[in-house]
């Protein structure tokens, strides 16, 4: 039997299969069961099986690639569903996630200030900092890591965490650590570390893609969980 490829989409009404040997292809279509997105999935999967002529057991057992889309994270986006979110960031750099880059105007010519999943009380800066080298200037200031975590969970009620440190895709050593008493402190806390995620300069492109990880941690782990 070949090896097959798999790709589904699991849309707001259908679900959507296609199931491939890299000659030959064979589709399978199924309503998406919300609160139970496992249902229309493997429903999807049996039709394509089932236009292929081959039960689903083996076609699974001969799959080596499958692929799964969904606009679960697009409609948390939507809908401003996503988890309470906090960011830490470098002492100093508090309002870099605000300014962005700058207003943009609309369509009637006016500026308009962007929307933002993270309001600016819940941007908690801490004292560190390393250089374009990597290298450590500041060390990492614990105890104040721990009191802005305090804060942000305690006071904010956050439920996530984006930390986006400078310079960190040189030397993650500060952000790992945050993560780490983060984790210690608050098990629930969904962490997200800008060095793992998009390791690249340009601080807020790097802040912005650890954002929306961290905002929409929540979806993504309900979604998962469901399939």
């Amino acid at each position: 039997m070949p090896p097959y490829a798999i790709g589904v989409d699991i849309g707001g009404t259908f679900t959507d299969c296609f199931l491939t040997d890299g000659v030959r292809g064979w589709r399978g279509k199924a309503p998406t069961t919300p609160g139970a997105l496992a249902d229309g999935l493997v429903a999807a999967l049996e039709a394509a099986a089932a236009d292929h002529a081959v039960p689903l057991r083996e076609v699974l057992a001969a799959t080596t690639h499958f692929a799964l889309g969904t606009t679960a994270i697009t409609n948390c986006l939507a809908e401003r569903a996503g988890a309470p979110t906090g960011l830490l960031v470098t002492r100093g750099f508090t309002d870099l996630w605000t300014m962005a880059r700058g207003h943009r105007l609309g369509i009637e010519g006016m500026s308009h200030p962007l929307p933002t999943l993270v309001p600016r009380r819940r941007v908690a800066p801490v004292r560190e900092r390393i250089d374009r080298d990597g290298r450590i200037l500041v060390p990492l200031d614990e105890a104040e890591v721990a009191a802005a975590l305090d804060r942000l969970v305690g006071e904010e009620g956050v439920e996530a965490l984006a930390v986006c440190l400078l310079w960190s895709f040189r030397n993650a050593v500060h952000e790992r650590r945050v993560a780490a008493i983060a984790t210690e402190r608050y098990p629930a806390l969904q962490v997200s570390c800008s060095a793992e995620l998009f390791p690249v300069i340009r601080e807020y492109e790097r802040m912005t893609a650890t954002v929306l990880n961290a905002y929409t941690s929540r979806a993504g782990s309900a979604f998962f969980d469901a399939v």
